[in-house]
């Protein structure tokens, strides 16, 4: 094989990439995107999170608010930042995330900690408060999972409760007692 011959496979194969990844990424999001009628910048600005974690300091369980301020492009990719309210002196994350197949899924990075949390959000049909898991560490250290809401306005802790058991069928599984097997 000469050098024209592995420079012609290897040019084919960077083309055949690219329209691999413009068929199954770029068309299916603008597809879905114009299906959900969801303009990605809709999405930016700022929100109010509320979720619960644990601080053993505190009492164990406790409600923990954050703030997030959040750029959104044209494609989905989401940039911004988060600043976990809970702690002293409050906590920043660096945002990176993308929506994709209807879904927003992002991580967040701690500033100082470089502790990973992760969130998604799935059902984006209300742009104006968002549902969805949020896994990370809690104030003690150790691994969580959370009910979390983004809403354009604060919830009151009530209001969060409410969505939480309008949203524990869909959200959880329960063991079938008679089946179990210890």
């Amino acid at each position: 094989m000469d050098w024209i011959e592995i420079l012609i496979v290897a040019l084919s194969s960077v083309v055949t990439g690219i329209l691999v990844w413009y068929v199954t990424t770029a068309i299916s999001e603008k597809t879905l995107q114009k299906h959900l009628k969801i303009n990605f910048s809709e999405l930016a600005g700022r929100w109010e999170g509320i979720h619960l974690t644990r601080d053993d300091l505190r009492g164990g369980v406790i409600i923990s608010r954050h703030s997030y301020d959040l750029k959104v492009s044209s494609s989905g990719k989401i940039k911004g930042i988060c600043e976990e309210l809970a702690g002293s002196p409050p906590y920043k994350f660096d945002i990176d995330g993308a929506v994709r197949y209807g879904e927003i899924f992002i991580m967040g990075k701690g500033e100082i900690t470089q502790e990973i949390s992760y969130t998604w959000f799935f059902r984006l049909y209300n742009l104006e408060q968002l549902r969805g898991f949020h896994l990370g560490y809690d104030f003690d250290g150790k691994p969580y999972a959370s009910y979390i809401v983004l809403s354009r306005k604060r919830l009151d802790d009530e209001e969060y409760f409410d969505l939480l058991r309008k949203d524990l069928n869909s959200f959880y599984i329960y063991p079938n007692k008679e089946k179990q097997t210890a």
